[in-house]
């Protein structure tokens, strides 16, 4: 089936609404249509690469925000030389979800994680997202270390033409996922995004502002992207670029949110910064 007639199907399966492509207005909406005309495909595959995106991240805002990488490579080394420290995860450099976590000595169970990771270094990358940047990432794999004392939230900044404008907030990713915005002064926002709302309180970050700062240099020259973090005694901690959170299938709750966070895109898209960071950015 055609790009844009699988697009179509699943939108409007997942949203409830027929998209319109050719000429967006919805946050939803814009998300497909990037997925249709990738700006720069090399580019979001760099960066959606969570092993070359480390290189990116260091130079621009510096590399004590880097999770280590403890090992890299297209297959797992042989077992004896497997000594990485525990907690740990196991991931995949390409796509989302691509990971098992080694908590404890009891999780480690090296038949599952071979079977794992050598499916993720075949299988293509959901072609049914139409998100083909993903395939253009040469598959490698990478071991972290496993940060912090126990489940940790996410922090999910939503970044217009290098502008802070949303922070989403994932916690209780393992047992009760829930989702939560605020805004960068952080107030309390009405809308949700597929997931409940958290229902216990949610402190500001003790470095909510850096998080801020990062996150805007990370998405100079982007019409909008989003940027990761988790935030640790220390000090932020990258996690990823994310060019369509979601595949643009995320209903939104109420919908005219879709529609707001939609609102935000074009003035970013035609600004002269997005025109002359994205040329720097794409030279």
């Amino acid at each position: 089936m055609p790009a844009r007639w699988a697009l179509r199907v699943q939108f409007v399966r997942a949203m409830g609404y027929n998209p319109h492509f050719r000429r967006p207005r919805t946050f939803s909406e814009r998300l497909q249509a990037r997925k249709l005309r990738v700006p720069n495909e090399e580019l979001y595959a760099r960066l959606a690469d969570k092993l070359a995106v480390k290189a990116h991240v260091a130079k621009l805002i510096g590399e004590q925000y880097l999770i280590p990488t403890l090992w890299s490579g297209p297959t797992l080394p042989p077992r004896a030389e497997r000594t990485w420290p525990i907690p740990f995860v196991l991931k995949a450099n390409h796509g989302s979800g691509l990971n098992h976590f080694v908590r404890d000595a009891a999780e480690l169970d090296w038949a599952e994680m071979e079977a794992l990771s050598a499916d993720w270094m075949v299988k293509p990358w959901q072609p049914y997202l139409h998100e083909h940047w993903y395939d253009r990432i040469p598959r490698q794999l990478l071991v972290e270390p496993l940060i912090g004392n126990g489940p940790l939230n996410d922090y999910k900044l939503l970044v217009f033409n290098g502008r802070v404008h949303f922070v989403q907030v994932d916690s209780r990713r393992f047992t009760d996922h829930r989702r939560t915005f605020f805004s960068p002064l952080w107030e309390l926002q009405p809308f949700r995004l597929r997931f409940e709302r958290e229902t216990d309180e949610l402190p500001r970050p003790p470095h909510l502002r850096l998080m801020i700062e990062l996150a805007e240099r990370l998405g100079a020259g982007f019409d909008f992207v989003r940027v990761d973090f988790y935030d640790l005694p220390d000090g932020p901690l990258f996690g990823e670029m994310t060019f369509t959170p979601g595949a643009g299938c995320d209903p939104f709750y109420p919908p005219e949110y879709d529609l707001r966070l939609g609102e935000l895109w074009p003035a970013a898209a035609e600004s002269p910064e997005v025109r002359a960071r994205g040329e720097l950015l794409e030279a």
